[in-house]
């Protein structure tokens, strides 16, 4: 783990960096600062010299240019202010990957030289699986012997344990001879190098007194990785080219890429061990929860899925029409130019420490890395696209788990064309490294072709591979839980007897909410623990349902409430576990607050969670919360809930753990995700164990009879915020007379406006809603009761005046935003719903660059949550009577 290197010697394969030690840091001042490319002449000029040369560890201005050192740098002087004269006019020019060029020439020559082998039929690997030829033997046992040692952990998803490859990795020592007959193998090498790099990292990187150490200097580690990306997604495009024939591109199968050998599978590992990385050496959090400033990100998806469409076959065209709207959102980007000047490393890193939205990251930097192309500047693109696959390690499987406009696949496939391509679009050589020194002397283009454009421009990965999709749920039979701890008997009916498992004595059981994943760790007994003493009365204990339930926080707010609510109803109700009438008058429910909250910056850490002080403050919050709550938790359980961690020993027949996902902002395609289905179950439970109350209420708070039969007025519930909160409706009897009265004089409504919903009971709140038909409120966690109207209800929300459109999505159309925070629980539901402005006339569905400059944005613009709601009147008529 060190800085970078200026080498431009032809790259092999890279060998993972040395580990850190405690030593080479403490020591590190008696060493040579020089090597690599890096010089006193280029690093010392100045005050503080050039801050490309420390790494504020090993290296600093301070051990490096004194002395001898300084001496070295008067000396070259000239050569200082040579190289660094116009560096600040280099934008766009300057790769900081220097070692790039190589690698790439490297990469190409191999794939051409495999090419030349496939067309002959010399390939040693086989399109069909088989290995022939006449290193055969040696591949062969190369493959049979990843396959063993991977049939021998089972289900190790957290790679707890090593792999022992003796024979790929000679192949990996000895890549040349292979890899033009079988790439394949080299790939495999690589991994299991790369696996041993991250799990060596992982445990050291775990030491206190290296934590700092590798916070500076890990993020350089990536040489052996960019090998992999680049050698995998080279093949790909080499693939699809032959798929496609004359045709261009086609598809790539992964059976047809791997050729029979096991990359999925040892490639899952290393995705995860580089997530155990980040999370020893940066605070942890889900990269993708994207819970702060969610309105921002989830507006910027939607307007890549109705504007950019990333995986039409003509975006590539339709960039290169100045006058498409693709074009114009990335020529109004300039936010994009700020980065542009900036070490890319250095942007990595803070995404790493910061980022709330992965995934949003993502999508600003695809914009940025298409401005770039088009408008020549691409050693730009090369860098944005390096900088996206080191953020792709941060996400572990949730850019899988959900519907984004993008694929990790699309991400390193593009990469790797910019890597291997990049030099065709270099007009006049002119990139440079951060020294001011040209990376190209020859062969390059004196202006930019449609066709290299074409090939540069962002591309859907042709690649076809099934994500592996992580489980929010499991099921455990006669388990326990012990001093807080869960407790698993080895049983073979348990996913827990896998091998790994076995080995470790625990299971890696995944903690699925609103704001994220995370690892929660359940122990399986000892063989000579008795188990069977842990339990008081077994006969009357297993008809018992213990369900563990992970939640953000005990929060009040019902828009986050829902998230868990809804799926965890439908979870107990599943004809599949038959609990039949044990839900829920047997039922235990056992909280989890582990991870995060909903401000993504605050993580009650490991040695935290289980402290005494800690666990008395969750118990006096708790019973605030169950209070107020429950009416809902009724529909869970018949007794108080109970923390985990307070638990000394309870024992259980049927232990449940999570919850199907629910998130109504994004379209989630993992097989636990919560569908309409989950809706309509909840529905049903609230109607039977509250029905009657819920009537009741509702009379009480309509007029008298109103809630007789389906053919009398409409009912209106117009909801008005607190005027402490903001966002309240101002005029509101100004709305009511020129709208609502001389409806309600037609006989076509009855309204009622609720002020003081907060002050009301939870079953008030929801008998109001689910009795309404036309809801009309500002946008606020209020309108999630949304989710209790009957199907073909329709929502009015309404947002302030003048908020920008790159900051909340507003469409003015019903059922468009169905990635909106409460267009998405309509999606769910089935309810119609509608976001408004407050301000006169129709959204400016052709204002490009109001839609997409979100970084022209002010910080007022930021508070508009704060602002009251003055309302057009004929909007409101209009829409209000179109809803009735």
């Amino acid at each position: 783990v060190h800085r970078g290197t200026l080498s431009t010697a032809a790259l092999q394969p890279p060998a993972p960096p040395a580990s850190p030690t405690a030593d080479s840091y403490d020591a590190g001042a008696s060493g040579s600062c020089w090597g690599g490319g890096f010089t006193a002449a280029l690093c010392c000029r100045g005050p503080g010299g050039n801050a490309e040369c420390w790494d504020g560890v090993a290296f600093s201005h301070e051990r490096c240019c004194s002395g001898g050192a300084s001496g070295e740098a008067e000396q070259g002087e000239e050569d200082v202010e040579r190289v660094t004269e116009g560096i600040g006019d280099d934008q766009g020019r300057v790769l900081f990957n220097e070692q790039l060029p190589d690698l790439a020439r490297s990469i190409r020559e191999s794939l051409a030289a495999h090419a030349e082998f496939d067309s002959k039929g010399l390939s040693a690997c086989r399109a069909d699986g088989t290995i022939s030829g006449r290193s055969a033997p040696a591949l062969r046992r190369a493959r049979e012997e990843v396959e063993q040692a991977l049939r021998g952990i089972g289900e190790d998803r957290t790679a707890a344990f090593a792999l022992a490859t003796p024979g790929v990795d000679e192949i990996y020592a000895n890549y040349g001879a292979f890899l033009a007959e079988c790439p394949q193998a080299v790939l495999q090498g690589t991994l299991a190098k790369l696996e041993r790099m991250l799990r060596q990292l992982v445990a050291t990187c775990a030491e206190q007194q290296l934590f700092r150490a590798c916070q500076a200097t890990t993020p350089f580690m990536f040489d052996l990785f960019f090998y992999f990306v680049l050698l995998k997604y080279g093949l790909v495009e080499l693939y699809a080219g032959h798929a496609g024939g004359k045709e261009g591109v086609g598809n790539v199968t992964a059976s047809g890429l791997h050729r029979g050998w096991p990359l999925l599978e040892q490639e899952e590992r290393v995705w995860y061990l580089f997530g155990a990385l980040w999370r020893v050496i940066w605070p942890r959090r889900d990269y993708c929860a994207c819970v702060e400033a969610y309105d921002y990100y989830t507006t910027m998806h939607a307007q890549f899925d109705r504007s950019l469409h990333l995986g039409r076959g003509d975006f590539v065209s339709r960039m290169l029409r100045p006058s498409s709207e693709v074009r114009r959102m990335a020529d109004v980007a300039d936010h994009c130019e700020e980065w542009l000047s900036k070490d890319f490393q250095r942007i990595f890193s803070s995404y790493a420490k910061h980022s709330a939205c992965l995934p949003g990251a993502i999508m600003e930097n695809i914009v940025c890395m298409s401005r770039w192309v088009v408008n020549g500047r691409v050693v730009g693109a090369v860098n944005t696209a390096e900088m996206l696959v080191k953020l792709l390690t941060l996400s572990g499987t949730c850019l899988e788990d959900t519907l984004w406009p993008f694929s990790k696949a699309d991400v390193q496939y593009n990469f790797a064309r910019l890597a291997l391509h990049w030099q065709e679009a270099d007009i006049g050589c002119q990139a440079v490294n951060r020294f001011g020194q040209p990376l190209l002397q020859a062969r390059c283009p004196e202006e930019l072709q449609k066709d290299t454009l074409q090939r540069l421009l962002w591309e859907p990965s042709p690649l076809q591979q099934e994500p592996c999709f992580g489980a929010c749920t499991a099921n455990f039979r006669d388990a326990c839980i012990v001093d807080g701890e869960l407790l698993l008997p080895e049983d073979p009916s348990h996913r827990a007897t896998d091998s790994s498992a076995r080995l470790s004595r625990r299971i890696a059981l995944e903690t699925c909410s609103e704001v994220g994943r995370g690892t929660h760790w359940a122990r399986i007994a000892d063989p000579g623990q008795d188990f069977a003493g842990l339990w008081n009365d077994r006969e009357i204990e297993r008809q018992l349902v213990g369900y563990v339930l992970n939640l953000p926080e005990g929060s009040h707010n019902i828009w986050h409430n829902f998230h868990w609510l809804v799926p965890a109803v439908a979870r107990l109700r599943d004809p599949a576990l038959a609990l039949g009438s044990r839900v829920p008058a047997r039922v235990t429910l056992v909280l989890l607050y582990d991870g995060y909250t909903f401000a993504e910056s605050a993580f009650e850490q490991d040695g935290l969670r289980s402290s005494p002080d800690l666990l008395m403050q969750q118990e006096r919050r708790l019973e605030g919360w169950v209070v107020r709550q429950a009416p809902l938790l009724q529909l869970l359980t018949a007794s108080p809930p109970v923390i985990l961690q307070s638990v000394k020993r309870r024992c259980f027949g049927d232990l449940l753990w999570g919850h199907e996902e629910l998130r109504a902002d994004r379209e989630l395609r993992h097989p636990q995700a919560v569908g309409r289905r989950s809706v309509d179950v909840f529905r049903g439970a609230l109607e039977v164990r509250h029905g009657a109350e819920l009537r009741s209420l509702a009379g009480d708070f309509w007029q008298p009879g109103s809630l007789a039969g389906d053919d009398g007025p409409v009912r209106l519930l117009f909801v008005q915020r607190a005027p402490r909160h903001k966002r309240s409706f101002e005029d509101v009897d100004k709305l009511a007379a020129a709208t609502l009265d001389p409806l309600v004089a037609q006989s076509d409504i009855v309204w009622q406006v609720v002020d003081d919903l907060e002050q009301r009971s939870i079953l008030q709140q929801a008998a109001m809603f689910s009795s309404a038909e036309v809801v009309v409120g500002a946008v606020g966690a209020a309108l999630a009761w949304l989710l209790l109207m009957r199907p073909g209800g329709q929502v009015l929300e309404w947002l302030p005046r003048d908020v920008p459109p790159s900051l909340y999505r507003c469409s003015e159309l019903w059922n468009e935003d169905t990635l909106g925070m409460f267009g998405g629980l309509g999606r769910l539901s089935g309810v119609d719903h509608v976001c408004l402005r407050s301000e006169p006339g129709a959204a400016a569905a052709g204002d490009v660059e109001r839609r997409w400059q979100g970084a022209k944005a002010t910080v007022r613009d930021a508070y508009w949550r704060t602002t009251n709601l003055q309302v057009d009147a004929g909007k409101f008529d209009r829409w209000v009577r179109e809803a009735v």
